[in-house]
């Protein structure tokens, strides 16, 4: 009954909106600011659980809510912008969700729900008609500051790593700072991220922990939590053979910190995998927008329960005008992010 009340209520969005372009004088066009949500405790751009984001091929998105209520149409264009751990995007294309959630996508389609979909609630559907791009920035790019990596793995199910909360960047301004470990496929065109940030959606200067999964050009964050200084994180990717999903899951050993979500390894499987730990940096003017050193300690990087040979390639991004960078590769368990110390 859910699949067939989807169908229908794509069938009845095409009958009644089309695909004509949207003005920005019509009354139903909205501005957005923020990110959609449909975790009530998150700020945001709220809709309801059971709600359907349509991404049009002419650069629009139609919003309707439960019974296709429209609630927003809008300009992709003119909305605004967010810094992520996968590159700038537009807040329409950006999803907060409450942890737990399960990501299922096929094709140009995702449906989100609170947990496993054969038990649980649809939270969101969102189709996208648009030509997906490869994750931006890609793996080289400039705002990924430095970077351990390795690009050629065959085989893995499991990633998972610890490394604390690091000094702050001293400057309170707007930088925006991203320390985690992610997973892509050979296609590059999805990541999966435990990820540690800081000023997070101009949320003030603080730092915060989110599980992310990038697929499709969409950008989904499970709730995140705060942490602080000096606490220590455990981060977690796996794909529990024969389940046919990823989990990705962010903890704060030395608080309650949680956050997570899982999505379907559908053209994500354990075959051809890239793998990083990487410090990633939006508006970085000098050294004093960045973290200090961040260790990544007691990696584990298996398959099936065996241990899989990494082959760390340290990579710093030329032209930053930082100073004091350097990645160093202590064992295949341990790598350093190193920065300038204050």
């Amino acid at each position: 009954m859910k699949k067939l009340a989807i169908i229908l209520s794509v069938v009845l969005l095409f009958a009644t909106f089309g695909s004509s372009p949207i003005s920005a004088s019509d009354p139903s066009t909205k501005e957005q600011k923020q990110p959609f949500s449909v975790d009530p405790n998150t700020q945001g751009f709220n809709i309801p659980k059971g709600s359907l984001i349509f991404h049009h091929s002419n650069g629009t998105t139609q919003v309707l809510g439960p019974g296709n209520v429209l609630i927003a149409n809008l300009i992709d264009a003119n909305t605004a912008t967010i810094h992520t751990p996968s590159g700038e995007a537009h807040v329409s294309d950006y999803y907060d969700i409450p942890s737990g959630s399960f990501i299922d996508s096929t094709g140009n389609t995702t449906h989100i729900y609170d947990s496993n979909k054969a038990t649980k609630e649809l939270l969101l559907t969102v189709i996208d008609e648009r030509i997906p791009s490869p994750i931006t920035p890609p793996t080289w790019a400039g705002d990924w500051i430095e970077q351990a990596r390795d690009l050629t793995v065959s085989q893995l199910s499991l990633f998972d790593a610890n490394w604390y909360v690091p000094e702050s960047p001293s400057n309170n301004g707007t930088n925006y700072d991203y320390l985690f470990t992610g997973i892509e496929p050979s296609t590059q065109d999805r990541i999966a991220q435990p990820v540690l940030e800081w000023n997070y959606n101009e949320g003030g200067n603080g730092w915060t922990g989110a599980a992310y999964y990038v697929y499709n050009g969409g950008h989904y964050r499970a709730t995140g939590f705060s942490t602080q200084e000096g606490h220590e994180l455990w981060g977690y990717m796996c794909n529990p053979s024969g389940l046919g999903l990823w989990y990705v899951t962010l903890e704060d050993w030395d608080d309650s910190g949680w956050s997570g979500l899982s999505f379907s390894s559908s053209g994500f499987n354990t075959s051809n995998l890239k793998v990083f730990c990487a410090l990633e940096g939006y508006l970085i003017n000098g050294d004093s927008d960045v973290p200090g050193d961040t260790l990544f300690f007691n990696m584990e990087l298996m398959y099936l329960g065996i241990a899989v040979t990494i082959d760390w390639d340290p990579h710093i991004t030329s032209g930053t005008g930082l100073t004091g960078l350097d990645v160093e590769i202590y064992s295949q368990a341990t790598v350093n992010l190193e920065t300038t110390d204050y």
